[in-house]
């Protein structure tokens, strides 16, 4: 699998899973861990999610000081 090679490159993996009818066994798999997935219902409410999927990206890669206090 992809993100196998990448999580042992030590590259942290997110997983967007979008839908109601997610396995979500296999988005645990593919993540580097479980704080890394997100899922969302439908597209419509990828607005809504997406401040939170960038704060945790950012804070992760330790990226920009704005998210990282958001954050606290």
């Amino acid at each position: 699998m992809a993100s196998s090679r990448l999580q042992n490159k030590k590259a942290a993996v997110f997983v967007l899973g979008i839908g109601n009818s997610l396995d979500i066994e296999e988005l645990k798999s593919i993540a580097s861990g479980p704080t890394n997935i997100f899922t969302v219902d439908a597209y419509s409410e990828l607005g809504n999610r997406a401040d939170s999927l960038k704060r945790s990206i950012c804070i992760l890669g330790n990226i920009c000081e704005e998210c990282i206090n958001a954050a606290q």
